[in-house]
């Protein structure tokens, strides 16, 4: 009762004062705070306050109040921390110590309220002047603000980006925590104030692209101290950087690379197969064989040497008392007849493929002692001529 007493004189000797020293008093001081904040239940609230004074006033005392200038709404006062009413107890303190601060802070938010700071009359009750006093209302909410991401709208793979997320607040010395759900990139944290009593958590992330995260969704989740949580993510768009076209020749890297190697494996065993099939066909006489015709002896039965590159087949051939042989190729089926007549003066053997008509001429104008073999080929024009016992001159035409 006491207590009631002794503040209620004070701030009857206040408004007195103030009515007698008009000037020295009510026209000086000014008090500037926000109109509104919005708070989040359960957390914290500084309330930003600044004051001017009259010149000469150095001693001040500084009470705040919810709602009305009643003893019992007081929450906080610099006269006596003991006329603080039960349930703000311990809950509120001063934020700085600059000469003209009067800022509030609030812990464990619960209610919303209307609070005002009075200096030395800057709002006082009298029945001629009443300058209206300044309040702040501050509005408890139980949601959460959303963070928000700033990102480029596309990124390239390979190059270093900053990415944040930040979320308001209005509580600094416990702001909300902000998570990343990519880990292994440098981040770093900081807070600032804004105005009217709301302060920005951000945390920027050093995020490297890879074409692996392309269309994958970036989250950023705040914290409260209370345990509330909000979220917000987006989706990343990811361009290649070799070609700047976007995410399908990056994607080549791997299942189409898979592929291309499994092509090329399949193309070697596929060569290899034909290379050993080759050898095995030229053993047994296919393809890739030669024909060779020998004359060892350029004397009464002389042998041709006839090669063919590219079936490779070998046969014996010796014009002796059967005048036509017939050679047949498996591929193209070609049959060669060679006919050898009574060696006289001009003997000739007509060699003719049916296929492509190509006709060999032997001429051997004297079978006796030095014959000459005059091989001719339709298409190629070459004529060799060959002299078995002289070797003096091979022409070629």
């Amino acid at each position: 009762m006491m207590e009631r007493y002794r503040h209620l004189h004070r701030i009857i000797l206040m408004v007195v004062l103030q009515g007698g020293f008009p000037g020295s008093y009510s026209q000086d001081w000014a008090i500037t705070l926000p109109e509104s904040i919005r708070a989040l239940r359960g957390s914290c609230v500084e309330i930003p306050c600044t004051f001017t004074r009259p010149r000469g006033n150095k001693d001040f005392r500084l009470v705040w109040y919810k709602e009305k200038l009643l003893f019992d709404n007081i929450i906080f006062s610099q006269w006596d921390p003991s006329d603080v009413s039960e349930g703000y107890r311990g809950r509120t303190s001063l934020v700085g110590n600059e000469p003209n601060n009067c800022s509030l802070r609030i812990i464990g938010v619960q209610e919303s309220r209307i609070y005002f700071p009075y200096i030395h009359g800057n709002c006082y009750f009298s029945l001629t002047t009443n300058p209206p006093c300044q309040t702040v209302q501050v509005t408890v909410s139980d949601v959460p603000n959303e963070p928000a991401i700033q990102i480029p709208t596309d990124l390239t793979e390979g190059e270093r980006t900053p990415i944040s997320c930040s979320v308001e607040h209005t509580c600094p010395p416990r702001p909300p925590t902000l998570q990343w759900n990519r880990a292994g990139y440098n981040t770093t944290y900081n807070q600032k104030r804004l105005k009217d009593g709301v302060w920005k958590a951000e945390t920027v992330m050093e995020y490297l692209p890879s074409y692996r995260d392309h269309g994958a969704e970036l989250i950023c989740e705040a914290t409260y101290p209370n345990g509330l949580r909000s979220q917000r993510w987006v989706t990343l768009n990811i361009r290649s950087a070799p070609t700047g076209e976007g995410l399908p020749t990056r994607t080549l890297r791997g299942g189409g690379a898979v592929a291309v190697l499994v092509i090329l494996l399949a193309l070697a065993l596929y060569l290899f197969l034909r290379h050993r099939k080759s050898q095995k066909g030229g053993e047994s006489g296919g393809r890739g064989a030669e024909a060779n015709v020998q004359n060892p002896q350029a004397t009464e039965s002389p042998y041709i040497n006839v090669q063919i590159k590219d079936t490779a087949m070998y046969e014996d051939m010796k014009p002796a008392e059967s005048p036509y042989t017939a050679l047949q190729t498996r591929d193209t089926a070609v049959y060669y007849g060679i006919k050898n007549s009574q060696p006289t003066e001009s003997p000739y053997t007509a060699l003719q493929t049916r296929d492509t008509a190509v006709y060999y001429i032997i001429k051997n104008p004297q079978a006796s002692e030095s014959p000459y073999i005059n091989l001719q080929t339709r298409d190629t024009h070459v004529f060799k001529e060959r002299k078995p016992q002289i070797h003096q001159q091979n022409r070629s035409k």
